[in-house]
């Protein structure tokens, strides 16, 4: 099961004021209106593309592919909430099967299979 949201038309003054200076969506990005239908489409076509690679069996390049992505903001302290709990640590990375691995406070590692970046502050 997967599931993602989206923000697509929110301005600013549209979100909780304990997440505007956060928070972002298209339109904030972009500086304009986005086409929702075309973003779906957007979204649904890479979707459709990495699972095409994944039945090829090119999973050791999606993995890359994913890891490259995650370990962009390595360093990063991120607060992630999920059915474990809320967790705030700095990003390691991710490892073979796509969780993010964290180093929490305590100086030890954690693994985060899933759950939602609520946070995001870079180095």
């Amino acid at each position: 099961v997967v599931g993602i949201g989206v923000n697509v038309n929110q301005q600013p003054d549209d979100f909780p004021p304990d997440v505007r200076t956060t928070a972002t969506s298209a339109r904030i990005e972009t500086g304009r209106p986005a086409d929702r239908t075309a973003l779906l489409a957007a979204i649904l076509e890479e979707c459709e593309r990495r699972y095409a690679r994944l039945v090829r069996d090119e999973v050791d390049d999606l993995r890359a592919e994913w890891a490259g992505l995650a370990s962009a903001p390595r360093g990063g302290r991120v607060i992630v909430e999920g059915p474990g709990g809320r967790r705030e640590g700095e990003i390691l990375g991710v490892d073979d099967e796509g969780a993010l691995l964290l180093r929490v406070a305590e100086g030890e590692s954690v693994r985060v299979p899933f759950g939602e970046i609520v946070h995001v502050a870079w180095p």
